[in-house]
């Protein structure tokens, strides 16, 4: 897979396990991501297994590591 241009998000949902991107997204970004409301990501996220980190009060979501999650749970 190319590289993104300089500047870009890689955003591949196939981004999950190794590499991929470390921006840290809100709980309010992953809850539109899951079609949540941000209310429901923040009382589950330990419950699900998602990798968390805590940023002073702020609780943040590495992108890869939510690819990842999605991956893992996908039903076939």
């Amino acid at each position: 897979m190319p590289l993104p241009p300089s500047g870009c998000a890689a955003t591949s949902p196939d981004m999950g396990t190794l590499g991929g991107s470390n921006r840290l997204m809100t709980a309010s970004e992953v809850g539109e991501l899951f079609g949540l409301p941000e209310r429901t990501i923040r009382a589950q996220w330990r419950k699900w297994g998602l990798t968390a980190v805590r940023v002073g009060r702020a609780l943040r979501f590495r992108e890869r590591d939510v690819h990842a999650f999605v991956e893992r749970n996908e039903v076939q």
